[in-house]
């Protein structure tokens, strides 16, 4: 009932999502991943000793959001900018 009165209300079908680039691959996903754990261990926020239990969430979190290549190289900036910003801050 819900679907109907929102079609009704939108005159028509919502529109399909259609990325802007593929989306990115197993390959492109577990460099993101290593790089990810890297920097959140390196900044202190996950845990060294026990970083699986994080590590496990936030993959399910970026399956379920199906990232395209752009989306990760953008990701994947931010985490080299933190990288950058904790070198330049460095003892």
């Amino acid at each position: 009932l819900s679907y109907e009165l929102r079609m009704a209300t939108l005159d028509g079908p919502l529109p399909v999502y259609e990325p802007e680039a593929p989306l990115a691959s197993g390959e492109d996903l577990e460099h993101f991943y290593t790089h990810l754990e890297q920097v959140l261990t390196g900044t202190g926020f996950m845990d060294p000793e026990n970083p699986r239990h994080l590590m496990r969430r936030l993959r399910r979190l970026f399956i379920r959001a199906e990232p395209d290549r752009n989306e990760i190289n953008i990701l994947r900036g931010i985490l080299v900018s933190i990288d950058a910003r904790k070198r330049d801050k460095a003892p």
